[in-house]
This record gives structure tokens, sequence and C-alpha cells, in this order.
């Protein structure tokens, strides 16, 4: 996902933390499919 935004002229920022939780809470169906989304929407910026 990270090279695929980067190629088209956008980036992902999440501190590592923050990734590891939402990762492995998704594992773990703590976390569903919709908030992953709008998780993962909340933090694709574009490129300056």
């Amino acid at each position: 996902m990270v090279a695929f935004l980067e190629l088209n002229g956008h980036r992902f920022e999440a501190g590592i933390d923050e990734q590891e939780h939402m990762i492995l809470g998704v594992a773990a169906s703590a976390i569903g499919r919709e908030e992953f989304v709008l998780w993962v929407s909340a933090h694709i910026v574009e490129k300056k």
C-alpha cells in the first residue's frame, strides 16, 4: 500500500505504535474493516 501511495503522489503518515495497534487489532478481529478503512483514509496525505 505504501509503495502504491508513493508512486501516485501520496504518503501514509502514522506512527509505528499506532500502526502496530491497528494491525494487531485487525488481526485479533477487535477492529473491523470499516474502522480500519477510515483510519487508513485519515492518514493518507498528498506529497508536497
